[in-house]
């Protein structure tokens, strides 16, 4: 488990978790390319996370005298296995980078809240999560590869049941 102590960061983190777990196990992740469903659902997550962090810029500073410094645990960066999908696997990693630089970053040891030089590089990861949709999945997609394809085992079902 890494040890934060931003609740902001925290929550941060477990949405870039979350979008990166919906990646591994999406249906896209059992062929060679993303489907417009995955497609949708990535740039979803990744506004989501971009009105969380606006959300998180836009309050005011917390003077946590009593309750800083708090461990908040997170678990640690998870580096997934290779899927079939080559957009599933870049997106994955820009995923995993964006939990390492989070976990490591200045504002997870403050109280609350994120620093503008943090808040600009997640900024700039999300760019790139939707610039990898607009600009290189929707020209590429779909692929037809079968000399290559299947090459990874599948990653199995997304959760089930409550």
């Amino acid at each position: 488990m890494s040890k934060l102590y931003n609740h902001d960061v925290a929550a941060l983190c477990r949405t870039s978790r979350r979008t990166l777990n919906a990646l591994y196990l999406s249906v896209s992740g059992a062929t060679s390319g993303m489907n417009k469903f995955d497609q949708t659902r990535m740039k979803a997550n990744v506004a989501a996370t971009r009105s969380l962090l606006a959300w998180i810029n836009s309050q005011p500073d917390l003077d946590l005298v009593e309750s800083h410094p708090t461990e908040i645990e997170v678990p640690d960066p998870e580096k997934k296995p290779l899927v079939e999908s080559d957009s599933i696997n870049l997106a994955m990693d820009i995923l995993f980078a964006t939990e390492v630089e989070l976990v490591n970053c200045v504002s997870a040891r403050e109280a609350a809240g994120m620093n503008k030089f943090d808040s600009g590089r997640l900024t700039s990861y999300l760019t790139k999560l939707d610039s990898l949709i607009d600009n290189h999945v929707a020209v590429v997609e779909p692929q037809d590869l079968p000399e290559s394809t299947p090459s990874q085992p599948l990653s199995g079902k997304g959760s089930l049941g409550t």
